[in-house]
């Protein structure tokens, strides 16, 4: 714009001094820092709240497996005794049967089941004896009969068939079937069907089914034998691709992650061989309803923890902003200060500014420095030396 009197103008807006850009780089890394340590807290913590996760799992599964052992070592002895019966005392065979359906809890076995060598069901729990003869139903096509009819017989010579739909019960049913040996020779199979209706009630105690926690059996073919909810679904059906590969490792166990399942829930999974059977136990745990107190709390904490640091931050802006302000009101007045020192400077003469009271006296409050030039003068009828030629005048004259 030129200048006036020979003073430049204002010069532009001035930067950020020096300290305070010091003091908010500070304050950031501050925040960061404070943050850096919240989020490493809550991985460290949610890290923490997992493990204790998949270690439930792991309990569970292996106290279910425990179970289902017991349950398993029951039905394999009863097998072996019917099977022994039906060979020595045929006539008592069908008591035998009733006493030891009886023994196991109502709906655990659906039937006990005879076939001949060739397959034919020659007896069933479910139908008279005579009717089974008059009009056969052969399994002669089914893997539990052909595994032992072909030699393939299992070490512990009971093997766990697939779920089946019963061709007699026409309910879905695991087969366990032991061989008929007569002198050494093959005589067909003896046949328990176990109902996993049974199976998945008792999963049902340990896992209400209206949440999504979840028990399975399977075989180790990976194929569902009972589920805890939506059996329906599953039945005939193989387990998840992770299952089988962790099934196939060899080990007694295992640990492994659906994100989601196929019912769209993401759980973590803890399996466990069941001792002496061809059998395992999966117990998958819903991530979400189990961390959700967890993550929760650390979703809360990071609202208030974020407006706290958008507060501070806030604050801290303003404070600077005000500090600027401020630097740059004194810098202007500064400014101002020398240009009207400077303007004045070229004025002929002095400038002055002159107060009386109403008591009479007076005040003298500004003189310029014109009053130096030239020999004394007479201002508001007072007559003042130069410096240096007479005392230094007070501020405050009496009239």
């Amino acid at each position: 714009m030129g200048k006036i009197g020979g003073v430049e103008n204002a010069p532009g807006a001035a930067h950020p001094s020096g300290l305070l850009r010091i003091a908010v780089s500070i304050l950031v890394f501050v925040l960061l820092a404070y943050w850096w340590l919240l989020l490493d807290n809550q991985r460290s913590q949610l890290a923490y709240a997992e493990r204790q996760l998949e270690l439930r799992a792991e309990q569970t599964s292996e106290a279910l497996a425990m179970q289902i052992h017991v349950l398993m070592s029951g039905l394999d002895y009863l097998g072996e005794s019917l099977a022994t019966q039906y060979l020595d005392n045929r006539s008592q065979f069908d008591a035998a049967v009733d006493t030891a359906i009886s023994i196991f809890e109502e709906g655990t076995i659906l039937q006990v089941a005879v076939a001949d060598s060739a397959g034919r069901i020659v007896y069933s729990s479910l139908a008279p004896d005579d009717e089974s003869v008059q009009a056969p139903i052969s399994i002669a096509n089914r893997e539990h009969f052909r595994v032992h009819a072909e030699g393939r017989t299992p070490s512990s010579e009971l093997y766990v068939s697939d779920p089946l739909l019963g061709r007699i019960s026409g309910k879905w049913s695991i087969q366990l079937a032991q061989p008929l040996l007569n002198g050494g020779v093959f005589a067909g199979v003896l046949v328990v069907s176990v109902s996993p209706t049974f199976i998945t009630g008792y999963f049902q105690k340990v896992f209400p089914h209206t949440g999504g926690d979840v028990a399975l059996l399977l075989n180790n073919r990976g194929y569902y034998l009972a589920r805890s909810i939506r059996q329906n679904d599953i039945m005939g059906n193989q387990v998840s691709d992770a299952l089988r590969a962790s099934l196939a490792t060899g080990l007694d166990g295992g640990n492994y992650r659906l994100d989601p399942a196929w019912d769209g829930i993401s759980r973590d999974y803890a399996w466990r061989w069941v001792e002496d059977y061809p059998l395992a136990v999966s117990v998958g745990l819903d991530r979400e309803a189990a961390l959700s107190p967890v993550t929760d709390r650390f979703a809360k904490s990071r609202f208030w923890n974020g407006l706290s640091t958008l507060a501070i931050f806030l604050a801290a802006l303003l404070i600077a902003l005000l500090m600027e302000r401020l630097r740059m009101e004194q810098r202007n007045l500064a400014w101002n200060e020398e240009r009207l020192t400077r303007l004045l400077a070229q004025v002929p003469g002095a400038v002055y500014q002159f107060r009386r009271w109403p008591d009479g006296t007076s005040d003298m409050l500004y003189i310029s420095q014109g009053i130096e030039r030239g020999d004394q003068r007479s201002v508001g009828g007072i007559r003042y030396h130069p410096p240096g030629r007479s005392p230094r005048l007070p501020n405050r004259l009496n009239s």
